[in-house]
Parts: C-alpha cells; sequence; structure tokens
C-alpha cells in the first residue's frame, strides 16, 4: 500500500498500520470522495466515517455554537496526524484511557439514544453536528484551533495541562470548550 499524504499532518508522511482495522468502513474504496482526500488508496466509506464523528461532535459540543462543534471534530482530525495518536479515525475513535473511550460521549448510551433520535428526525442540532463533520473531515472549513487534540469543559483539567511527554500549547476557549495543542517535550 502506498503511503498517503496528509493535508492536515503539517506535511508529516505518515503510514497507516499494518492492520489497519478489521472494520468494513474502513475497507470500501470512496473514490466520489477523492477530492476531499487526494491520495489515491484511501481505504474507507465515509459516510460511516462522517457517521462516527457526527456522533462524537453532537454528544461533546451540541449545545455549543458551530464554531465549537468545527473545534471539536477537528480534534479526531487533528488527531490522525499527532505522534501521540492512531492514524486513523476509527482508531482514534476507538481510543480508550482504561475502560471508557477518551471520547466519553460515546460510553454513555442516553448520548447514543439522543443522537439516533436527532438523526431519525434529521433535527437542526443534528444538521449542524453533521456538517462540522464533513468539514473536518474535508477541511473545507478551517481549524479554528490550529492543531487542537484535546478539549475540556473545566480549566485546569487533565485532558488540557501538559504531561510528561506532551507541552499542552495553544490554549483557548471556543463556546464552553478549552482546546489545547501538544507537542513533545
Amino acid at each position: 500500500m502506498t503511503t498517503p499524504t496528509r493535508p492536515w499532518a503539517n506535511g508529516a508522511v505518515l503510514g497507516w498500520p499494518s492492520a489497519m482495522s478489521s472494520s468494513e468502513e474502513e475497507k470500501t474504496e470512496c473514490p466520489e470522495y477523492s477530492m476531499c482526500f487526494p491520495w489515491s488508496h484511501f481505504p474507507c466509506n465515509i459516510e460511516a466515517l462522517t457517521d462516527r464523528v457526527t456522533r462524537v461532535v453532537f454528544g461533546e459540543a451540541r449545545g455549543e455554537p458551530y464554531l465549537g462543534q468545527l473545534a471539536v471534530a477537528y480534534t479526531i482530525v487533528n488527531r490522525v496526524g499527532h505522534a501521540g495518536f492512531p492514524n486513523n479515525i476509527t482508531a482514534v475513535l476507538s481510543q480508550k484511557a482504561g475502560a471508557k473511550h477518551q471520547y466519553e460521549t460515546l460510553d454513555l448510551p442516553e448520548h447514543t439514544a439522543n443522537y439516533n433520535a436527532a438523526k431519525a428526525s434529521n433535527s437542526d442540532e443534528y444538521k449542524n453536528c453533521t456538517q462540522a463533520a464533513q468539514s473536518a473531515l474535508c477541511r473545507t472549513e478551517p481549524d479554528p484551533t490550529g492543531c487542537a487534540v484535546n478539549f475540556c469543559a473545566v480549566d485546569p483539567c487533565a485532558a488540557t495541562d501538559s504531561n510528561d511527554w506532551w507541552t499542552a500549547v495553544n490554549k483557548m476557549k471556543i463556546g464552553n470548550h478549552y482546546f489545547i495543542c501538544l507537542v513533545p517535550k
């Protein structure tokens, strides 16, 4: 497999893991989205990936202004190009800290029920979250954070503080969340 160049990886070339995922979503070619993903062999089902990202945006930021929703979506995209996280969307969304997902909304059944109801009714909240997810995945709107990979509703917070390996930089507040970029120490 050729190594894709990811536009969100600040020009870095990152290879896919040898066993990217066993999920069907990432095994189907999606040439109709080649304008979003310019490398030649991007294995995905963009609708399934968009749905997963929308689910996280909905659960984490549905009451936020659109810019806050877009910022949450970009934390997912930015993690793909960051050395501290997996390098595909499905793995980023599946990543856990202990027994819980890093995107905590994925562990809350009531968030899933609310998302499914909003999706079924095609509510404005659902549409806005979907737009934010699509815009981040295709980079049709600029990243309001520049590089954020973490966010938290309070400050200070473990997710937005430096640790033994990474220094938190560019902390900013968008809506009710604080976003940070991480650089190696």
